[in-house]
């Protein structure tokens, strides 16, 4: 091999190279600048011999529409969850709850019925319980012009009841309700955590609560790890559990981390901005979130029942800062043996979906986008956007790389190494990747202004090919480098080769 066909750049696509964490929302994901990772994730080979980890960026797969409606066109999607009763299973048909006009409604593939007829008020939260063995579906209604919550509960779709106790009515709630051993927990705007009778969601004792300790910040809303119920504030978490005695309240205060870490969830008056604002994954729980005094710097945080950790990092953390508050919903999302964590940063009625994925087993971050769905709470169904949010989707078929009908398109950006503006030619360029069975074609362009806002027009690599390069690729200073994949089909990158003298 002659040494000119010799690569004397070998960047590995699997890792970061210039997270510069200078920019923010408008500037990265408005106007394309900087380290970008869209509709990619990261995937491990492993070599059966040496043990050896070889990481590969690949495109994630698409998802497929579910054939059923779920209740009416234009309508406002805000949740979707599985039926009462129902194990987690991917062919069961979910609900979907909407708001249409000023009716909430829940729709199977069957039917909708109105839960409630109310101006302004939209399912925010949803959760299932098992009330003396039987389970119930709960769902949370907000209203948009006040902070007025009502609840419902269901073990059928044709049906729901409210929580009608004037000892329950009359609380001003703060975020998601939580379940445990049979009892319905809500946290007020005094601080206090308040429980249902034992195995009831209609009784509520008007002297069943616990008040906060730490400090009497702002009531922001509850979580559940396992046995744990914490409670944020916007600057303190609590953690209880379970005493085991019945009474006033079932709950005990537990020795917690020391860290002052605070909640930041939707505030929003926009119905499509809500979602639920934490998601558990591998025995944790991951919400956006701020330590104490730092009211505007939104990271990702994850707790495992002891600790918490942050997991975004100050790339991530200035993309966060800089989104109205309104906007983040935090989500599971499965598939085909992985799953992430998406924190939703766009609003459903918007034509593209936005949203970061973060990956604990490689403890990496990626931008995901699509006109066609978006995650919402489920974890395995998931909403459609715009119009579309009378129905869902799945990643039911994983060998398929479009959102329906619709291509996903891979885009890898990045800066070359060496920025000393020493002049420098490119003589060839090209890619370390599987070889497609077919015509593939993976788009290269380059930007050479320093600031990654020009590209030139992609020239096409056929991934079919052995030798997967271009020639004659230009002089220049300081060079930024955008990889860009289509087609209906697999897309597996390990490293961008090339040429440079």
């Amino acid at each position: 091999m002659a040494a000119s066909d010799k690569p004397n750049l070998i960047l590995p696509l699997a890792s970061t190279y210039n997270p510069r964490g200078v920019a923010s929302f408008t500037t990265t994901l408005t106007n394309a600048v900087d380290q970008r990772k869209i509709n990619s994730m990261y995937d491990l080979a492993k070599n059966p011999v040496t043990g050896k980890l070889t990481p590969y960026l690949v495109k994630r797969p698409g998802v497929t529409l579910n054939a059923a409606s779920f209740g009416t066109s234009g309508q406002n999607g805000t949740l979707v969850a599985l039926p009462p009763g129902v194990a987690t299973d991917i062919d069961t048909n979910p609900w979907v709850f909407s708001q249409s006009g000023n009716d909430v409604r829940a729709s199977s593939s069957a039917t909708t019925t109105v839960i409630a007829t109310a101006a302004g008020f939209w399912a925010a939260f949803v959760d299932h319980t098992a009330i003396s063995g039987t389970d119930n579906l709960v769902v949370q209604l907000r209203s948009s012009s006040t902070v007025a919550q009502r609840v419902f509960y269901s073990t059928a779709i044709a049906t729901f009841t409210e929580i009608s106790a004037a000892a329950f009515t009359g609380l001003i709630h703060r975020g998601k309700m939580e379940h445990l051993d049979g009892y319905a927990l809500i946290l007020t705007d005094l601080n206090r955590i308040h429980s249902s009778d034992v195995n009831s969601l209609s009784a509520w004792g008007a002297n069943n609560y616990l008040a906060k300790t730490i400090l009497q910040d702002a009531a922001v809303g509850l979580a559940k790890l396992g046995e744990q119920i914490i409670a944020f504030g916007q600057e303190t978490a609590e953690m209880y559990v379970n005493n085991g005695n019945p009474g006033i309240t079932p709950l005990t205060k537990i020795s917690g981390p020391q860290q002052r870490i605070g909640l930041i969830t939707a505030t929003g008056t926009t119905i499509a901005r809500k979602g639920h604002y934490y998601a558990t994954l591998g025995g944790r729980i991951y919400f956006v979130g701020h330590e104490a005094g730092g009211s505007v710097a939104a990271g990702v945080w994850a707790y495992d029942g002891q600790k918490f950790e942050k997991v975004s990092t100050s790339f991530i953390d200035r993309i966060l800062s800089g989104i109205a508050q309104g906007y983040f919903a935090v989500s599971l999302v499965g598939f085909a043996g992985k799953s992430g964590i998406a924190i939703t940063i766009d609003r459903l009625d918007t034509a593209t979906q936005r949203w970061l994925m973060f990956f604990p087993e490689v403890n990496e971050w990626f931008e995901w986008t699509s006109t066609v769905f978006c995650p919402v709470n489920s974890g395995q169904w998931f909403l459609g956007a715009g119009n579309n949010q009378h129905r869902v989707y799945s990643f039911a078929n994983t060998n398929s790389w479009q959102d329906d009908t619709t291509e996903v398109t891979l885009t890898h950006q990045f800066t070359l190494p060496g920025a000393d503006n020493e002049r420098k030619v490119m003589t060839w360029a090209g890619v370390r990747s599987d070889t497609a069975a077919a015509a593939s074609s993976l788009g290269v362009s380059f930007s050479d202004d320093g600031d990654d806002t020009t590209y030139s027009t992609a020239r096409n690599i056929d991934l079919s090919l052995a030798n997967k390069r271009i020639t004659r690729c230009g002089s220049y200073r300081n060079r930024s480098v955008r990889l860009t994949h289509s087609a209906n089909l697999e897309c597996r990158l390990e490293a961008f080769l090339a040429r440079i003298e």
